[in-house]
């Protein structure tokens, strides 16, 4: 009788020990679980996706490092030739890091060839040459402005409602020279509409046209 109430409770004692060491054992794979991420937008290109990962991530897109706001979230923008399987990596604080593969879908695009036309409607004369660097370097000036703000968290919206004028990626080839594609959304709509901001933001530059 003895021995069977000594083994009874070493029994006892060592299913203790077991439980103990699951339950110490659980918050170390808490911690280090992956990271949770969330994706929302269109993976298309010209797409926009805005994510959310955990506060105090890194996130780098096919190697190229991304900002993250202290709240965790991120944009990332598709360019229009972007195809295929892009990889999102994000590495938590306490360094656990997770792969997300997008895939991206080929586009097709409005091209539209044009010959046969003078060659003053082909290329831009010097003054509006210039015109066009300089305000180019505008906006390369601004663009490099990165902030930790996530202005985009909220969703964007449309500026303005009207008929669809001009669609992003489309390309018009002159006399067999090949201008830029189109990089925008043109929406028509009649003169003095009330246009609003796509999503928060700061004005960082305003220019006459």
């Amino acid at each position: 009788m003895i021995v069977v109430a000594i083994g009874a409770v070493t029994l006892r004692r060592r299913l203790f020990l077991i439980g103990l060491l699951i339950a110490a054992l659980a918050p170390w794979r808490g911690a280090h679980a992956e990271p949770d991420v969330r994706f929302d937008g269109t993976v298309s290109p010209g797409g926009l996706i805005i994510g959310t990962t955990l506060p105090g991530s890194t996130v780098t897109v096919d190697g190229r490092a991304i900002r993250v706001s202290p709240e965790g979230q991120f944009l990332l923008g598709l360019g229009r030739d972007t195809a295929g399987d892009i990889t999102v990596t994000i590495a938590a604080p306490d360094g656990v890091t997770v792969d997300r593969i997008l895939s991206v879908p080929a586009r097709d695009y409005d091209i539209q060839r044009i010959n046969g036309l003078p060659k003053k409607q082909v290329t831009p004369d010097p003054e509006t040459m210039e015109r066009i660097g300089r305000e180019s370097g505008l906006i390369k000036a601004v663009r490099r402005n990165d902030g930790e703000t996530a202005y985009f968290a909220n969703g964007f919206q449309w500026p303005v409602t009207g008929p669809i004028s001009g669609v992003f990626g489309s390309q018009r080839i002159l006399n067999g020279k090949p201008r830029n594609p189109h990089n925008g959304t043109d929406i028509a709509a009649p003169e003095g509409s009330p246009i609003v901001a796509i999503a928060d933001g700061l004005a960082a530059l305003v220019e006459d046209d």
